[in-house]
């Protein structure tokens, strides 16, 4: 009889133990961060929204100044739905301080929480007969949150 009291103190005990044990990893499970489906839409829109101004020319005309930036902002929000700011900026890649030039910036009200979800795109312009490199960065978000 002591030895059943013994073995069953024993198993109540892992099984304490083992419940502790999976509440602590559903705890840490869930404060893990996941990419929300709305930032991934966003991560999207902003690579094949550069793609595209790289395509048609909208970049490097705007280096060589047959674009202006309110054409490239007419352009970027053609593209996009309603609902989501947009900021976009080009470097010179050559630019010793890194700084970024801003191109266009869509001037929407951020009403409550929302993430900058940001793409970049390479591109070469020939500026004065010489090829230089250049940056685009467009920084999408949703607008109310």
């Amino acid at each position: 009889m002591i030895m059943k009291g013994k073995k069953a103190w024993l198993r109540t005990t892992e099984v304490l133990f083992a419940a502790i044990l999976f509440f602590i990893f559903i705890a840490y499970i869930s404060k893990m961060e996941v990419p929300e489906y709305r930032d991934l839409i966003l991560t999207y829109y902003a690579k094949d929204i550069l793609m595209m101004m790289n395509r048609e020319g909208y970049l490097v005309g705007y280096v060589n100044n047959t674009y202006n930036a309110t054409d490239l902002k007419n352009y970027t929000e053609s593209l996009l739905p309603y609902g989501i700011g947009f900021k976009l900026s080009i470097l010179n890649a050559t630019n010793a301080d890194g700084n970024f030039t801003l191109v266009a910036n869509k001037s929407v009200p951020l009403i409550g929480t929302f993430r900058k979800v940001s793409a970049y795109a390479l591109f070469v312009a020939n500026e004065s007969g010489t090829l230089m490199p250049y940056l685009a960065k467009l920084e999408l978000w949703h607008v109310g949150g």
